[in-house]
């Protein structure tokens, strides 16, 4: 009976973990300008590169979709970044956003209420 919340689980640990990284770079990150590299088609979807540079003068690629963040057409947006782990960066604009308008607020809510409807189901009989 248990197993029907593995489904459940999972999502809401995607949504932990998208979190704790979000948790992260808002508590430890740096924030510095990426300039625009240019654009990319990964399976048929738009994004664009920006690459930024670490305290370290090292060079990192962040690819970035068009609903990631408004001024996407400009040649530079803001970027947080992970000092103990450069490479792992997101959009400033990404952490103002509200937690259930990002991707890992969706799986951590979906998980929740599969979970709620599962114990329902559950109870019910």
């Amino acid at each position: 009976m248990l197993a029907i919340y593995f489904l459940p689980l999972f999502f809401v640990m995607m949504g932990v973990l998208g979190m704790s990284t979000r948790i992260r770079l808002k508590k430890r990150g740096i924030r510095v300008r990426a300039r625009r590299g240019g654009d990319s088609w990964a399976a048929g979807v738009y994004s664009a590169d920006f690459f930024y540079k670490d305290a370290e003068g090292r060079r990192h690629r962040l690819n970035v979709s068009p609903g990631d963040v408004p001024d996407i057409g400009r040649g530079s947006i803001e970027v947080v970044y992970d000092p103990k782990k450069p490479r792992r960066a997101t959009p400033a604009y990404q952490l103002q956003r509200s937690f259930w308008r990002t991707i890992e607020g969706v799986f951590g809510l979906v998980g929740v209420v599969i979970t709620v409807a599962c114990t329902a189901y559950l109870i019910r009989g």
